[in-house]
């Protein structure tokens, strides 16, 4: 089987699918929009362009004749591509650039991950530009494919037919992420200078407004004082934004302006299979995005066995989110640090007693192995139709 996948390869979510289809015996061509960061070619798949210049260039133009030109470029050079590779299936990601392409180049069969991008029809706030993109999905494309069975339920409401709605999470795989990684957990101790008897709180997400981090460091500055122990709070370098560098510095800033520089801690972006070590380094995971589909973060956390304080938000209603994480109200710091502050005194016991029905329930609503099948039956049943 040949598979076409087009979108933002270096993504994790994307990459670990390309992964499942090479290991299910797929050839696999990538295509995105080229990057400095392209060094090398990667070994297990092939990798090729919609255009010679930056993403940049297509996905921060306005809608004009400029970008117009650009997009019809896109489409044109995607289908030559296809022409040449001859593909099976086709699978793009998000609702921007890269599914444009598809969708004027008219690839099929098509499939299409939306990730975060349809999560506006979960709160009522869903645009003109979200119905025309359903519109040209149900019109171009065969499946959608989306994280949050909430936002599946949503997109089936809509009465999209022929357009199939599918849910996928990228789940866990409970052999790599799973309580322990003693060595690993005080080698991160050791060399982010963390006493022993503090507490620490995790912000594993990328650095954008909308995932929190302000707010984060917001309640932690409340929290803190009431704390009946150290504590440190961990942010991790990955950027969702361009240039997550500002936001980031308004961020310690604002932790130095209140005098906790000492208790803030940056980890870098860490590899997939480092992230176990990260997990098992905190005591609580934080995740306060405003708005999101089905973060694989927090899948990955439960699975480590850690509790999580998490956003209180429609994508996670009816899910292990809503029955085993202490939830708050979104864009509520004072409300953040008084989970902060509860769940921290609870202590260790209670820790355990939230984290324990969380990683039964993702290892068996979301195992990675499982997942895969899914995906590997939908390509075979796309391509034999």
């Amino acid at each position: 089987m040949r598979v076409l996948m087009v979108g933002p390869w270096r993504a994790v979510a994307m990459r670990r699918h390309i992964d499942w289809a090479v290991e299910g015996g797929a050839q696999v061509c990538a295509v995105d929009f080229r990057s400095r960061r392209d060094k090398g070619r990667p070994a297990s798949f092939d990798l090729a362009y919609l255009s010679t210049r930056q993403r940049a260039a297509l996905a921060g133009a306005r809608p004009n004749r400029r970008s117009q030109v650009a997009s019809l470029r896109a489409a044109l050079r995607l289908r030559h591509l296809a022409a040449r590779f001859q593909p099976d299936v086709i699978h793009s990601y998000m609702l921007g650039p890269y599914t444009d392409a598809c969708l004027r180049a008219g690839l099929r069969p098509l499939a299409v991950s939306a990730w975060g991008f349809l999560n506006r029809w979960l709160t009522g706030d869903a645009t003109a530009q979200d119905r025309r993109w359903l519109t040209r999905l149900g019109q171009g494309a065969d499946v959608l494919l989306v994280e949050s069975p909430n936002l599946q339920q949503a997109m089936t409401q809509r009465r999209l037919a022929p357009l199939s709605i599918e849910c996928f999470s990228l789940g866990v795989d409970g052999s790599l992420f799973h309580p322990g990684y003693p060595e690993k957990a005080a080698a991160w101790r050791f060399a982010l200078n963390i006493p022993a008897e503090a507490v620490v709180l995790l912000s594993p997400r990328g650095w954008s407004r909308s995932y929190g981090q302000p707010d984060i460091l917001h309640a932690f500055v409340q929290a803190y004082p009431r704390l009946d122990r150290p504590a440190i709070l961990i942010f991790m370098g990955l950027g969702r934004i361009k240039q997550p560098e500002k936001l980031a510095r308004d961020v310690l800033n604002l932790a130095a302006s209140r005098g906790l520089s000492h208790a803030i801690r940056w980890i870098p972006e860490a590899p997939h299979d480092d992230m176990p070590g990260v997990y098992n380094l905190a005591d609580i995971v934080l995740n306060y995005p405003t708005t999101d589909a089905f973060p694989a973060t927090l899948l990955e956390a439960a699975a480590c066995g850690r509790p999580i304080i998490t956003s209180d938000l429609p994508a996670y209603r009816h899910t292990f989110i809503e029955r085993c994480c202490m939830l708050a109200p979104p864009g509520d710091p004072a409300a953040l640090a008084e989970a902060i502050v509860a769940l921290v005194k609870a202590g260790p016991a209670a820790w355990t007693a939230q984290a324990g029905p969380a990683r039964q329930a993702v290892l068996a609503e979301h195992d990675e192995a499982a997942q895969k099948q899914r995906l590997w039956a939908l390509y075979q049943r796309l391509a034999n139709a």
